[in-house]
């Protein structure tokens, strides 16, 4: 069954990089989201301060 396998270079190389930048925008996605979700843990915290500054200040 040698004979039917075709070894395509070109082939092999397009696929190569359609995974590499696949696995880039990937770990890009997931960068992103861990800094909205820092961003977002951020605010909160902010706002629980404030609620703090509200409550102590009555």
């Amino acid at each position: 069954m040698e004979f039917l396998k075709h070894d395509h270079p070109e082939e092999r190389a397009k696929c190569r990089r359609r995974h590499i930048i696949h696995c880039i925008i990937h770990a890009t996605l997931q960068v992103a989201t861990l800094a909205v979700a820092a961003a977002a843990l951020c605010e909160i915290e902010k706002l629980r301060e404030s609620v703090g500054h509200l409550k102590r200040a009555r």
